[in-house]
């Protein structure tokens, strides 16, 4: 499953690993079946939640975010930044990289004590074209976890394949 993978291969592969036969398979997430259907709601959930699991290289960003100026915290910290939309997880430096700041996360805003801050994060990305082989991979075997209790009712195998994803992505 290669960077040219398209919806309907990650979404079989995920049938594969969930134990499906050929006959069991799709032709397209809009081919109107209920496994397509299940498929094609359980995509936009699966895509996003990969992304933030892991720090993959090609939904990374950077931004350098001013704070706001109407509200600050109420200790703690001096100010408040709002996350940028879009942003699925912040990524901190770690310490001694050159924009390292001490800070952490509240619901949509980032604390910190500097009045300025760079950040990196991650965003969701929906042009299979622009995904790595190894997202792809990890997608149909996110898509199997979300949809494995539905298609098969064994709540083992759920573990058993996020297991094999976290084993893949090292």
């Amino acid at each position: 499953m290669g960077a040219q993978s398209s919806e309907t291969q990650i979404a079989n592969k995920a049938l594969i690993l969930l134990g499906q036969s050929r006959s069991g398979r799709i032709t397209s997430l809009d081919d109107g079946g209920a496994i397509a259907k299940d498929l094609k709601d359980l995509w936009e959930v699966a895509r996003p939640a990969l992304i933030a699991s892991h720090t993959w290289n090609f939904a990374i960003e950077r931004e350098k975010i001013l704070r706001e100026t109407d509200i600050a915290p109420a200790f703690g910290y001096a100010y408040y930044f709002k996350r940028p939309a879009g942003c699925l997880r912040w990524l901190p430096w770690a310490k001694g990289e050159p924009y390292y700041f001490e800070g952490e996360e509240e619901g949509e805003y980032i604390l910190a004590n500097d009045p300025e801050i760079y950040i990196r994060y991650l965003i969701d990305v929906p042009e299979i074209g622009k995904w790595p082989p190894l997202f792809c991979e990890g997608m149909a075997y996110q898509l199997a976890y979300e949809y494995c209790e539905g298609i098969t009712g064994q709540k083992g195998l759920a573990e058993r394949l996020m297991a094999e994803l976290a084993r893949k992505l090292g």
